[in-house]
């Protein structure tokens, strides 16, 4: 967004220059900048950089000015806080309804050649691209914090402002390939419970990808080499997402029409159409599986295969040592993420169930593991579903009832875990329960099958964050404890 003389005389705008100035792509449909401002202890707030977007004409004039003094302006004294890089990045919300503009500003320390200072990195866009931007503030949030890590470590190593371009540009891409094929309205007619069973896939099948897409709370990645079925199972499985998480979705795109898509993390469900031939473990980077804040089930509808990762609790405990040792290796001068990463000691972090070397043939026999779980409440669903009519709704009616039905159960098992060791709902949980009064729960919510009690425990997990950790344990903690235990024998 250039600003012209006049704009200049009548609203007091310092023209921003051109080496601090840079264009997104074409594609950038959520954001009509990215602005990012420094602190100056003499001068204040100050643009060190802006990218514009395509819509960035639609901006008031000197609102990039404005933005970044109103994000900073009062940040001078925080300090940093949390062990966790992420937890250093606080991210804010704002509505400058005078200025027809919304900002998602994110404050952190970064440095100069005259040593730490502070930042302020924010997407900046009007009020009617607010609606459209809501559904997807989490993703990117946890995306823009991997890119201020990035950054950081560009600023620490002296390396440009300029090639950070590149990463900015990725992030937007990244988000607007959403928009390339969203998954908003669903139709029965798309799904394999329009016609009658074994049609397109055996229903042994169906049910294992349904038990699996609804154990790692609904996050599923689906490949294969033909697009229908592809797309069909995706539109099965998207039933059982609620309509915000679908607005954190994707269909499969022929690449002759729009390129070659990537896998995204922190995305509810997505299609990756593969080349025949050509092996799916490519298009899906491990680090990126790794970073997704759920766990995820992997089908490929080619092959029949449905192979999901750890569930919450353990895929958060890899989580959180993989980011801590990829920040701390790139904090290193003169190390690139790859080589740091390649030659880390992935032993000596608390829970090591991932190997020293990211995306390499062995990961994913360590990170996907095939699952065969049985689930009694899957198996009445599709036997029932199947036997009724698929014409006057009657079948969309008990697939939301179905849906329904598991919100209840998750619901009681919350509510029976709060009397049983005396918590408050809207109090943090403790570090877990005794067996017994799992085995009690079980038995009182007919949840005998492991395969049940993992599809309650993910759908409560996601009501209320932290059950699975409360009912299962720390593993983290648990792996300590054993080590602590052999070191004394």
């Amino acid at each position: 967004m250039s600003v012209t003389l006049e704009e200049v005389c009548e609203h007091g705008i310092q023209p921003i220059p051109e080496h601090r100035r840079s264009k997104l792509p074409e594609s950038c449909t959520y954001f009509s900048a990215v602005l990012l401002s420094v602190w100056d202890n003499i001068l204040g707030p100050q643009v060190y950089h802006v990218w514009n977007g395509p819509t960035a004409h639609r901006l008031q004039p000197g609102i990039i000015q404005y933005v970044s003094s109103h994000t900073l302006n009062g940040e001078i004294v925080r300090a940093d806080y949390g062990e966790h890089p992420g937890e250093r990045i606080s991210a804010k919300l704002f509505v400058f309804a005078e200025k027809d503009a919304c900002v998602t500003a994110f404050i952190f320390k970064g440095h100069l050649k005259s040593g730490s200072c502070l930042f302020s990195l924010c997407l900046v866009m009007t009020i009617d691209q607010l609606t459209s931007y809501l559904p997807l503030h989490d993703l990117c949030e946890a995306k823009m914090k991997c890119c201020i890590t990035q950054l950081i470590r560009m600023q620490k190593q002296g390396i440009p402002i300029q090639q950070f371009s590149s990463v900015i540009e990725k992030f937007v891409q990244s988000v607007a390939s959403i928009a390339l094929a969203p998954l908003t309205d669903v139709k029965l007619q798309s799904t394999v419970f329009h016609g009658q069973a074994c049609e397109i896939f055996e229903v042994e099948f169906v049910k294992r990808c349904i038990t699996s897409h609804l154990q790692t709370c609904c996050c599923t990645v689906v490949v294969g080499e033909a697009i229908e079925p592809l797309n069909m199972l995706i539109s099965t499985l998207a039933l059982f997402l609620s309509p915000a998480e679908r607005l954190r979705s994707r269909y499969a795109v022929n690449e002759t029409d729009t390129g070659d898509l990537e896998y995204e993390s922190n995305l509810f469900l997505q299609g990756l159409l593969v080349k025949r031939g050509e092996s799916y473990h490519k298009k899906i980077p491990s680090s990126e599986v790794i970073r997704t804040k759920l766990p995820s089930t992997l089908i490929n509808v080619t092959a029949l295969t449905v192979e999901q990762t750890n569930l919450t609790h353990k895929h958060h405990a890899m989580r959180d040592d993989f980011l801590a040792l990829e920040y701390n290796l790139m904090m290193e001068p003169g190390r690139r993420r790859e080589e740091a990463l390649q030659s880390a000691d992935i032993s000596k972090t608390s829970f090591s169930t991932f190997p020293a070397v990211p995306d390499s043939s062995n990961f994913y026999k360590n990170l996907f593991r095939e699952t065969y779980d049985h689930s009694k409440l899957v198996q009445d669903f599709l036997r029932e579903v199947y036997e009724l009519v698929p014409s006057c709704g009657v079948r969309e009616a008990y697939i939301s009832q179905f849906a329904r039905l598991l919100q209840r159960k998750a619901l009681a098992l919350i509510k029976y875990v709060g009397a049983e060791d005396n918590t408050r709902f809207d109090l943090p949980l403790g570090p877990g329960i005794s067996r017994e009064i799992i085995k009690k729960l079980k038995k009182a919510l007919s949840l005998e099958m492991e395969g049940d009690f993992k599809i309650i425990l993910a759908t409560a997990e996601k009501l209320r964050p932290g059950m699975f950790l409360h009912l299962l344990g720390d593993p983290a903690a648990q792996c300590k404890k054993v080590q602590e235990e052999l070191e004394v024998l």
